[in-house]
Protein backbone atom coordinates (compact mmCIF):
# COMPACT_ATOMS: atom_id res chain seq x y z
CA UNK A 1 0.00 0.00 0.00
CA UNK A 2 1.84 3.27 -1.10
CA UNK A 3 1.67 6.30 1.43
CA UNK A 4 -0.52 8.13 -0.46
CA UNK A 5 -3.67 5.38 -0.01
CA UNK A 6 -2.34 4.79 3.39
CA UNK A 7 -2.78 8.68 4.39
CA UNK A 8 -6.55 8.56 2.41
CA UNK A 9 -7.65 5.73 4.41
CA UNK A 10 -6.63 7.26 7.64
CA UNK A 11 -8.74 10.46 6.69
CA UNK A 12 -11.71 8.59 5.76
CA UNK A 13 -12.02 6.79 8.94
CA UNK A 14 -11.33 9.83 10.42
CA UNK A 15 -14.29 11.15 8.75
CA UNK A 16 -16.53 8.27 9.26
CA UNK A 17 -15.59 8.24 12.79
CA UNK A 18 -16.77 11.87 13.25
CA UNK A 19 -19.90 11.24 11.70
CA UNK A 20 -20.82 8.64 14.02
CA UNK A 21 -20.03 10.26 16.91
CA UNK A 22 -22.23 12.82 15.84
CA UNK A 23 -24.95 10.90 14.48
CA UNK A 24 -25.09 8.87 18.11
CA UNK A 25 -25.21 12.28 19.85
CA UNK A 26 -28.06 13.39 17.57
CA UNK A 27 -30.02 10.52 18.44
CA UNK A 28 -29.09 10.76 21.73
CA UNK A 29 -30.66 14.23 22.29
CA UNK A 30 -33.91 12.78 20.74
CA UNK A 31 -33.92 10.08 22.90
CA UNK A 32 -33.53 13.21 25.62
CA UNK A 33 -36.32 15.13 24.11
CA UNK A 34 -38.86 12.33 23.98
CA UNK A 35 -38.11 11.09 27.58
CA UNK A 36 -38.79 14.50 28.56
CA UNK A 37 -41.86 15.01 26.50
CA UNK A 38 -43.20 11.40 28.04
CA UNK A 39 -42.41 12.56 31.57
CA UNK A 40 -43.97 15.98 31.05
CA UNK A 41 -47.15 13.85 29.18
CA UNK A 42 -47.61 11.62 32.32
CA UNK A 43 -47.45 14.90 34.64
CA UNK A 44 -50.29 17.06 32.27
CA UNK A 45 -52.78 14.14 32.21
CA UNK A 46 -52.51 13.03 35.86
CA UNK A 47 -53.28 16.55 36.39
CA UNK A 48 -55.10 18.39 33.66
CA UNK A 49 -56.90 15.31 32.70
CA UNK A 50 -57.50 12.61 35.30
CA UNK A 51 -57.38 14.53 38.31
CA UNK A 52 -59.22 17.26 37.18
CA UNK A 53 -62.59 14.91 36.24
CA UNK A 54 -63.07 14.19 40.07
CA UNK A 55 -64.22 10.41 39.38
CA UNK A 56 -61.04 8.74 39.93
CA UNK A 57 -60.18 9.41 43.75
CA UNK A 58 -62.11 5.83 44.38
CA UNK A 59 -59.21 4.34 42.89
CA UNK A 60 -55.99 6.76 44.46
CA UNK A 61 -55.67 8.99 41.78
CA UNK A 62 -54.55 11.90 43.29
CA UNK A 63 -53.08 15.44 42.39
CA UNK A 64 -51.32 17.73 45.33
CA UNK A 65 -49.59 21.13 44.40
CA UNK A 66 -45.82 21.46 45.18
CA UNK A 67 -43.21 23.95 45.06
CA UNK A 68 -41.94 24.32 41.62
CA UNK A 69 -38.64 24.34 42.17
CA UNK A 70 -39.35 20.68 44.08
CA UNK A 71 -41.11 19.45 40.73
CA UNK A 72 -38.20 21.04 38.21
CA UNK A 73 -35.69 18.65 40.60
CA UNK A 74 -37.80 15.63 39.92
CA UNK A 75 -38.31 15.98 36.19
CA UNK A 76 -34.51 16.65 36.06
CA UNK A 77 -33.95 13.68 37.51
CA UNK A 78 -36.61 11.63 35.97
CA UNK A 79 -34.41 12.57 32.11
CA UNK A 80 -31.19 11.98 33.81
CA UNK A 81 -30.38 8.84 32.70
CA UNK A 82 -31.64 8.83 29.31
CA UNK A 83 -28.86 11.88 28.50
CA UNK A 84 -25.97 9.70 30.92
CA UNK A 85 -26.40 6.17 30.92
CA UNK A 86 -29.68 4.54 29.33
CA UNK A 87 -28.57 2.56 26.09
CA UNK A 88 -30.10 4.22 23.07
CA UNK A 89 -29.33 1.47 20.59
CA UNK A 90 -29.58 -2.18 20.80
CA UNK A 91 -25.96 -3.45 21.74
CA UNK A 92 -26.96 -5.44 24.15
CA UNK A 93 -30.03 -8.46 24.43
CA UNK A 94 -30.18 -6.53 27.70
CA UNK A 95 -30.65 -3.03 26.29
CA UNK A 96 -34.33 -3.17 25.53
CA UNK A 97 -35.60 -4.22 29.22
CA UNK A 98 -33.19 -1.81 29.86
CA UNK A 99 -35.15 0.82 28.20
CA UNK A 100 -38.81 -0.70 28.81
CA UNK A 101 -37.91 -0.08 33.13
CA UNK A 102 -36.83 3.52 32.53
CA UNK A 103 -40.15 4.13 30.47
CA UNK A 104 -42.40 2.65 32.55
CA UNK A 105 -40.89 2.44 36.44
CA UNK A 106 -38.70 5.18 36.90
CA UNK A 107 -39.96 8.02 34.51
CA UNK A 108 -43.38 8.35 35.85
CA UNK A 109 -42.55 7.61 39.07
CA UNK A 110 -39.94 9.99 39.23
CA UNK A 111 -41.84 12.88 37.31
CA UNK A 112 -45.34 12.92 39.55
CA UNK A 113 -43.47 12.12 42.83
CA UNK A 114 -43.89 15.75 44.62
CA UNK A 115 -47.41 15.70 43.56
CA UNK A 116 -48.36 12.09 44.63
CA UNK A 117 -46.95 11.52 47.65
CA UNK A 118 -48.34 12.27 50.98
CA UNK A 119 -44.72 11.35 52.71
CA UNK A 120 -42.20 14.02 53.26
CA UNK A 121 -40.56 15.18 49.60
CA UNK A 122 -36.94 13.86 51.84
CA UNK A 123 -37.98 10.49 51.19
CA UNK A 124 -39.48 10.60 47.64
CA UNK A 125 -36.12 12.23 47.12
CA UNK A 126 -33.69 9.79 49.00
CA UNK A 127 -35.92 6.87 47.26
CA UNK A 128 -35.73 8.51 43.72
CA UNK A 129 -31.67 8.85 44.44
CA UNK A 130 -31.83 4.66 45.63
CA UNK A 131 -33.69 4.06 42.36
CA UNK A 132 -31.33 6.54 40.31
CA UNK A 133 -28.00 4.85 41.39
CA UNK A 134 -29.31 1.18 40.78
CA UNK A 135 -30.70 1.83 37.48
CA UNK A 136 -26.97 3.07 36.83
CA UNK A 137 -25.43 -0.02 38.28
CA UNK A 138 -27.61 -2.56 36.58
CA UNK A 139 -27.08 -0.31 32.94
CA UNK A 140 -23.35 -1.51 34.13
CA UNK A 141 -23.52 -4.87 35.31
CA UNK A 142 -25.49 -6.11 32.32
CA UNK A 143 -22.58 -4.60 30.01
CA UNK A 144 -20.40 -7.26 31.82
CA UNK A 145 -20.20 -10.36 29.02
CA UNK A 146 -17.83 -12.95 30.27
CA UNK A 147 -16.75 -14.58 26.81
CA UNK A 148 -16.66 -18.17 26.22
CA UNK A 149 -19.44 -17.88 23.05
CA UNK A 150 -22.37 -18.19 25.77
CA UNK A 151 -24.86 -21.08 25.79
CA UNK A 152 -24.11 -23.42 22.77
CA UNK A 153 -27.06 -25.62 23.33
CA UNK A 154 -29.78 -24.89 21.06
CA UNK A 155 -32.69 -27.03 19.32
CA UNK A 156 -32.70 -27.62 15.05
CA UNK A 157 -34.43 -24.79 13.58
CA UNK A 158 -37.92 -27.67 12.62
CA UNK A 159 -37.41 -29.08 15.82
CA UNK A 160 -37.40 -25.45 17.58
CA UNK A 161 -41.04 -24.33 15.76
CA UNK A 162 -42.52 -27.71 16.38
CA UNK A 163 -42.12 -27.42 19.98
CA UNK A 164 -43.50 -23.55 19.98
CA UNK A 165 -46.47 -24.74 17.35
CA UNK A 166 -47.22 -27.43 19.72
CA UNK A 167 -46.66 -25.25 23.53
CA UNK A 168 -49.03 -22.87 21.61
CA UNK A 169 -51.48 -25.95 21.41
CA UNK A 170 -51.35 -27.36 24.47
CA UNK A 171 -51.74 -23.98 26.36
CA UNK A 172 -55.02 -22.77 24.43
CA UNK A 173 -56.07 -26.68 25.06
CA UNK A 174 -55.60 -26.30 28.59
CA UNK A 175 -57.83 -23.05 28.56
CA UNK A 176 -60.51 -25.04 26.64
CA UNK A 177 -60.47 -27.91 29.25
CA UNK A 178 -60.34 -25.57 32.50
CA UNK A 179 -61.59 -21.77 31.99
CA UNK A 180 -64.34 -20.66 30.25
CA UNK A 181 -64.20 -17.62 28.39
CA UNK A 182 -65.14 -14.34 30.19
CA UNK A 183 -65.09 -11.55 27.30
CA UNK A 184 -64.50 -11.77 23.40
CA UNK A 185 -65.46 -7.64 22.75
CA UNK A 186 -62.52 -4.65 23.40
CA UNK A 187 -65.23 -3.06 25.66
CA UNK A 188 -62.55 -0.89 28.35
CA UNK A 189 -65.64 0.56 29.89
CA UNK A 190 -66.65 -3.30 31.26
CA UNK A 191 -63.14 -4.45 31.70
CA UNK A 192 -63.29 -4.30 35.20
CA UNK A 193 -66.24 -6.05 35.64
CA UNK A 194 -65.13 -9.28 32.87
CA UNK A 195 -61.71 -9.04 35.43
CA UNK A 196 -64.35 -9.19 38.41
CA UNK A 197 -65.80 -12.53 37.06
CA UNK A 198 -62.56 -13.93 36.42
CA UNK A 199 -61.22 -12.97 40.07
CA UNK A 200 -64.02 -15.30 41.31
CA UNK A 201 -63.27 -17.88 39.80
CA UNK A 202 -59.71 -17.78 40.18
CA UNK A 203 -59.85 -19.89 43.68
CA UNK A 204 -61.16 -22.76 41.43
CA UNK A 205 -58.65 -23.04 38.78
CA UNK A 206 -55.32 -25.14 39.50
CA UNK A 207 -53.09 -22.82 40.87
CA UNK A 208 -50.43 -24.15 37.64
CA UNK A 209 -53.18 -22.61 35.05
CA UNK A 210 -52.15 -18.50 36.26
CA UNK A 211 -48.24 -19.72 35.45
CA UNK A 212 -49.74 -20.86 32.48
CA UNK A 213 -51.87 -17.83 31.60
CA UNK A 214 -48.55 -15.26 32.15
CA UNK A 215 -45.75 -17.34 31.09
CA UNK A 216 -48.10 -17.65 27.16
CA UNK A 217 -48.73 -13.90 26.92
CA UNK A 218 -45.44 -12.93 28.00
CA UNK A 219 -43.07 -15.12 27.34
CA UNK A 220 -44.05 -18.00 24.63
CA UNK A 221 -46.23 -15.57 22.48
CA UNK A 222 -43.80 -12.54 21.99
CA UNK A 223 -41.56 -15.54 20.98
CA UNK A 224 -43.31 -16.69 18.70
CA UNK A 225 -44.35 -13.06 16.88
CA UNK A 226 -40.62 -12.45 17.03
CA UNK A 227 -39.58 -15.65 15.25
CA UNK A 228 -42.53 -15.79 12.93
CA UNK A 229 -41.84 -11.98 11.91
CA UNK A 230 -38.04 -12.20 11.22
CA UNK A 231 -38.39 -15.73 9.34
CA UNK A 232 -40.99 -14.48 7.45
CA UNK A 233 -43.50 -17.71 9.15
CA UNK A 234 -46.85 -16.20 9.39
CA UNK A 235 -49.33 -18.82 10.33
CA UNK A 236 -46.67 -18.58 13.64
CA UNK A 237 -47.30 -15.16 13.57
CA UNK A 238 -50.83 -15.86 13.92
CA UNK A 239 -51.09 -18.62 16.13
CA UNK A 240 -49.41 -16.16 18.72
CA UNK A 241 -51.37 -13.15 18.40
CA UNK A 242 -54.55 -15.68 18.42
CA UNK A 243 -52.95 -17.02 21.93
CA UNK A 244 -52.79 -13.74 23.28
CA UNK A 245 -56.17 -12.74 22.43
CA UNK A 246 -57.30 -16.35 23.74
CA UNK A 247 -55.26 -15.21 26.96
CA UNK A 248 -56.68 -11.50 27.18
CA UNK A 249 -60.25 -13.51 26.68
CA UNK A 250 -60.18 -15.28 29.91
CA UNK A 251 -58.69 -13.48 31.91
CA UNK A 252 -59.91 -9.47 30.83
CA UNK A 253 -56.28 -8.28 31.66
CA UNK A 254 -55.46 -5.80 28.71
CA UNK A 255 -52.03 -5.57 29.29
CA UNK A 256 -51.16 -9.43 27.94
CA UNK A 257 -52.50 -8.73 24.76
CA UNK A 258 -51.00 -5.22 24.21
CA UNK A 259 -47.02 -6.13 24.53
CA UNK A 260 -48.08 -8.88 21.35
CA UNK A 261 -49.14 -5.81 19.84
CA UNK A 262 -45.96 -3.73 21.17
CA UNK A 263 -43.66 -6.32 20.50
CA UNK A 264 -44.89 -7.04 16.83
CA UNK A 265 -44.22 -3.36 16.09
CA UNK A 266 -41.01 -2.74 17.46
CA UNK A 267 -39.92 -5.68 16.03
CA UNK A 268 -41.14 -3.89 12.98
CA UNK A 269 -39.47 -0.60 13.63
CA UNK A 270 -36.06 -1.83 14.26
CA UNK A 271 -36.13 -3.76 11.02
CA UNK A 272 -36.31 -0.22 9.71
CA UNK A 273 -33.26 0.60 11.70
CA UNK A 274 -34.97 3.20 13.75
CA UNK A 275 -33.02 3.14 17.80
CA UNK A 276 -35.36 1.38 20.05
CA UNK A 277 -34.86 4.01 22.83
CA UNK A 278 -36.37 6.45 20.40
CA UNK A 279 -38.65 3.54 18.78
CA UNK A 280 -40.00 3.30 22.63
CA UNK A 281 -40.34 6.50 23.94
CA UNK A 282 -42.52 7.68 20.63
CA UNK A 283 -44.55 5.04 21.05
CA UNK A 284 -44.80 6.22 24.56
CA UNK A 285 -45.73 9.85 23.86
CA UNK A 286 -48.37 8.73 20.95
CA UNK A 287 -50.11 6.86 23.26
CA UNK A 288 -50.39 9.70 25.35
CA UNK A 289 -51.76 11.94 22.51
CA UNK A 290 -53.53 9.24 21.34
CA UNK A 291 -55.56 8.21 24.30
CA UNK A 292 -56.51 11.93 25.34
CA UNK A 293 -57.22 12.35 21.55
CA UNK A 294 -59.91 9.80 21.82
CA UNK A 295 -61.63 10.91 24.56
CA UNK A 296 -61.65 14.15 23.32
CA UNK A 297 -62.98 13.47 19.74
CA UNK A 298 -65.44 11.30 22.06
CA UNK A 299 -66.81 14.24 23.95
CA UNK A 300 -66.28 11.57 27.33
CA UNK A 301 -67.22 13.42 30.36
CA UNK A 302 -65.21 10.77 32.05
CA UNK A 303 -62.07 10.38 30.44
CA UNK A 304 -61.46 6.13 29.90
CA UNK A 305 -59.52 5.85 27.34
CA UNK A 306 -56.93 7.89 28.90
CA UNK A 307 -57.48 5.81 32.23
CA UNK A 308 -57.83 2.76 31.22
CA UNK A 309 -54.91 2.81 28.51
CA UNK A 310 -52.37 5.67 29.55
CA UNK A 311 -52.98 5.78 33.24
CA UNK A 312 -52.45 2.37 33.78
CA UNK A 313 -49.44 1.74 31.64
CA UNK A 314 -47.78 5.02 33.20
CA UNK A 315 -49.35 6.65 35.95
CA UNK A 316 -50.27 4.29 38.21
CA UNK A 317 -46.92 3.51 38.46
CA UNK A 318 -46.20 6.74 40.32
CA UNK A 319 -49.21 6.11 42.01
CA UNK A 320 -48.12 2.61 43.48
CA UNK A 321 -44.71 4.20 44.25
CA UNK A 322 -45.71 6.52 46.60
CA UNK A 323 -48.33 4.87 48.05
CA UNK A 324 -45.64 1.96 48.91
CA UNK A 325 -43.73 4.31 50.39
CA UNK A 326 -46.12 6.18 52.27
CA UNK A 327 -46.92 2.84 53.86
CA UNK A 328 -43.82 1.17 54.27
CA UNK A 329 -41.99 4.50 55.63
CA UNK A 330 -43.53 3.47 58.99
CA UNK A 331 -45.31 -0.50 58.41
CA UNK A 332 -43.41 -3.19 59.65
CA UNK A 333 -41.09 -4.96 56.36
CA UNK A 334 -42.29 -8.27 54.91
CA UNK A 335 -38.64 -9.34 53.97
CA UNK A 336 -40.48 -11.80 51.82
CA UNK A 337 -41.99 -13.67 53.66
CA UNK A 338 -44.92 -14.22 51.60
CA UNK A 339 -42.99 -14.22 48.38
CA UNK A 340 -39.56 -16.83 48.12
CA UNK A 341 -38.73 -16.73 52.20
CA UNK A 342 -42.06 -17.75 53.20
CA UNK A 343 -41.08 -21.11 54.34
CA UNK A 344 -38.69 -19.31 56.53
CA UNK A 345 -40.26 -16.02 57.73
CA UNK A 346 -43.32 -15.62 59.28
CA UNK A 347 -44.96 -12.15 57.87
CA UNK A 348 -46.28 -9.58 60.37
CA UNK A 349 -49.96 -10.03 58.98
CA UNK A 350 -51.52 -13.09 56.99
CA UNK A 351 -52.87 -10.17 54.76
CA UNK A 352 -51.15 -9.63 51.49
CA UNK A 353 -49.59 -6.81 51.11
CA UNK A 354 -50.90 -5.34 47.89
CA UNK A 355 -54.12 -5.95 49.95
CA UNK A 356 -52.81 -3.22 53.01
CA UNK A 357 -52.16 -0.98 50.30
CA UNK A 358 -55.11 -1.39 48.07
CA UNK A 359 -57.27 -0.75 51.49
CA UNK A 360 -54.99 2.70 51.95
CA UNK A 361 -55.49 4.07 48.37
CA UNK A 362 -58.70 3.08 47.09
CA UNK A 363 -62.54 3.03 48.68
CA UNK A 364 -63.65 -0.22 46.93
CA UNK A 365 -62.84 -3.72 48.86
CA UNK A 366 -60.89 -5.94 48.25
CA UNK A 367 -58.48 -3.84 45.47
CA UNK A 368 -55.00 -5.32 45.17
CA UNK A 369 -52.13 -3.00 44.66
CA UNK A 370 -49.43 -4.82 42.94
CA UNK A 371 -46.56 -2.80 43.72
CA UNK A 372 -43.23 -2.54 40.46
CA UNK A 373 -40.19 -3.73 41.08
CA UNK A 374 -39.25 -0.96 43.08
CA UNK A 375 -42.49 -0.92 45.46
CA UNK A 376 -42.55 -4.26 46.15
CA UNK A 377 -38.50 -4.64 47.16
CA UNK A 378 -39.62 -1.44 49.60
CA UNK A 379 -42.02 -3.07 51.18
CA UNK A 380 -40.01 -6.36 51.63
CA UNK A 381 -36.32 -4.37 52.70
CA UNK A 382 -36.88 -0.93 52.29
CA UNK A 383 -33.99 1.14 50.52
CA UNK A 384 -31.56 -1.65 50.63
CA UNK A 385 -34.33 -4.02 49.25
CA UNK A 386 -34.64 -1.35 46.09
CA UNK A 387 -30.97 -1.06 45.47
CA UNK A 388 -30.89 -5.47 45.77
CA UNK A 389 -33.32 -5.36 43.72
CA UNK A 390 -31.63 -3.24 41.06
CA UNK A 391 -28.40 -5.15 41.57
CA UNK A 392 -29.98 -8.59 41.11
CA UNK A 393 -31.84 -7.24 37.94
CA UNK A 394 -28.14 -6.63 36.39
CA UNK A 395 -27.05 -10.10 37.64
CA UNK A 396 -29.72 -11.28 35.73
CA UNK A 397 -28.94 -9.61 32.38
CA UNK A 398 -25.84 -10.35 32.42
CA UNK A 399 -26.75 -13.92 32.49
CA UNK A 400 -29.43 -13.31 29.80
CA UNK A 401 -26.41 -11.75 27.51
CA UNK A 402 -23.89 -14.46 28.11
CA UNK A 403 -27.26 -16.97 27.46
CA UNK A 404 -27.89 -15.29 24.43
CA UNK A 405 -24.47 -14.94 23.07
CA UNK A 406 -24.98 -17.44 20.35
CA UNK A 407 -27.85 -16.85 19.52
CA UNK A 408 -30.07 -14.37 17.10
CA UNK A 409 -29.24 -11.84 20.05
CA UNK A 410 -31.66 -9.50 18.21
CA UNK A 411 -34.23 -11.89 18.75
CA UNK A 412 -33.52 -12.01 22.34
CA UNK A 413 -33.63 -8.55 23.26
CA UNK A 414 -37.40 -8.51 21.51
CA UNK A 415 -38.23 -11.51 23.54
CA UNK A 416 -37.49 -9.30 26.76
CA UNK A 417 -40.14 -6.72 25.54
CA UNK A 418 -42.88 -8.39 27.28
CA UNK A 419 -41.63 -9.47 30.71
CA UNK A 420 -40.14 -6.37 31.04
CA UNK A 421 -43.94 -4.57 31.57
CA UNK A 422 -44.12 -7.24 34.05
CA UNK A 423 -41.87 -5.04 36.36
CA UNK A 424 -43.69 -2.09 35.86
CA UNK A 425 -46.86 -4.42 37.82
CA UNK A 426 -44.93 -6.96 40.15
CA UNK A 427 -41.94 -7.68 41.74
CA UNK A 428 -38.24 -8.80 40.16
CA UNK A 429 -38.60 -12.42 42.28
CA UNK A 430 -42.18 -12.77 40.73
CA UNK A 431 -41.17 -11.70 37.07
CA UNK A 432 -38.30 -14.31 37.17
CA UNK A 433 -40.80 -17.04 38.49
CA UNK A 434 -43.57 -16.28 37.06
CA UNK A 435 -43.66 -13.06 35.14
CA UNK A 436 -42.30 -14.47 31.83
CA UNK A 437 -38.46 -13.61 32.52
CA UNK A 438 -37.62 -17.20 33.73
CA UNK A 439 -39.47 -18.97 30.67
CA UNK A 440 -38.12 -16.58 27.85
CA UNK A 441 -34.15 -17.66 29.18
CA UNK A 442 -35.36 -21.42 28.82
CA UNK A 443 -36.95 -20.42 25.10
CA UNK A 444 -33.27 -18.45 24.59
CA UNK A 445 -30.97 -21.12 25.75
CA UNK A 446 -33.36 -23.72 23.40
CA UNK A 447 -33.03 -21.57 20.20
CA UNK A 448 -31.54 -22.44 17.20
CA UNK A 449 -27.74 -21.46 17.50
CA UNK A 450 -26.19 -19.43 14.72
CA UNK A 451 -23.05 -17.45 13.17
CA UNK A 452 -24.71 -14.12 13.17
CA UNK A 453 -23.56 -11.53 15.77
CA UNK A 454 -25.28 -8.68 16.93
CA UNK A 455 -24.76 -6.23 14.52
CA UNK A 456 -25.82 -2.39 15.79
CA UNK A 457 -28.89 -1.48 13.28
CA UNK A 458 -26.85 1.80 12.29
CA UNK A 459 -23.16 0.44 11.01
CA UNK A 460 -19.91 2.61 10.41
CA UNK A 461 -19.69 2.87 6.86
CA UNK A 462 -16.81 0.66 5.08
CA UNK A 463 -13.89 3.52 4.31
CA UNK A 464 -13.38 3.26 0.48
CA UNK A 465 -10.20 2.11 -1.09
CA UNK A 466 -8.06 -1.02 -1.64
CA UNK A 467 -7.56 -2.99 1.33
CA UNK A 468 -4.74 -3.30 3.68
CA UNK A 469 -2.01 -5.46 2.45
CA UNK A 470 -2.60 -8.92 3.51
CA UNK A 471 -6.07 -8.67 3.82
CA UNK A 472 -9.22 -10.35 1.83
CA UNK A 473 -11.35 -7.45 0.00
CA UNK A 474 -14.87 -8.00 0.02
Amino acid sequence: MTAVNLVTERQLLARSKTSSRATSSRRRLLFVLLAFAHAMACRLIQDQVLAQSGVFEYMGLRWMPANLGVELLFLALAVAPALLFIPVELKRASDLLLIIVYGTVYVPATALFPNVTLNDTGEALLLTGVCLFGLYLTTRLAQFEPGGGGSGFGLPDNRYDLMLFCAAGAVIASYVAFVPIQVVEFDLTRVYEFRAAFGDQMSKLSPLMLYVFVNAALALSPMMIVRGLTRKNYLMVALAFGLAFYTFAVTSYRSLLFVAGFVAALTYLIRLKIPPAVSIFGFFVAVAAGTVALDAMAHAAIPTNTFSIHYRLFGNSATITSAYLDLFSSHQKFYYSQSFLRFLIRPPTDIPYPLLVGHEISTVENVWANGNMVADAFANLGYAGVFLSFVALGLFLALFNWVSQAKDRMVAALTLAAPGFYLSNGGLQSAVLSGGLGVTVLLVVLYPTTNLSFVSRHPTPEPAGPAPEGQDEG
